[in-house]
């Protein structure tokens, strides 16, 4: 996965208890990959870490490509997150 990496910029929607994300998947691999898994790792004002999210999505990212994920729904987000930290976890190989 080293050759797959994720970019965004987050914010809480729907009363700031759900977070929605703008994501760009860069793909400079060789494969396709689909149904990447990104975790988001959110803390306090604090520095604390106090909760997370994982959710799949269920796209086809190609070879050497970008692809925008807008308004990406990351699901609920602790009242007291003020800062995240999301990474790919998980995906499929589609051609190798």
């Amino acid at each position: 996965m080293a050759n797959i990496s994720l970019e965004g910029q987050w914010r809480k929607e729907g009363f700031g208890n759900i977070m929605e994300a703008d994501f760009v998947v860069k793909n400079k691999s060789k494969y396709d990959v689909k149904d990447i898994e990104i975790e988001c790792t959110h803390s306090a004002n604090s520095g604390t870490k106090i909760d997370s999210n994982k959710r799949v999505a269920y796209e086809i990212f190609k070879a050497n490509k970008n692809k925008k994920l807008k308004d990406f729904n990351m699901g609920f987000i602790h009242s007291q997150a003020t800062s995240t930290s999301c990474s790919i976890t998980d995906l499929v190989v589609i051609n190798g």
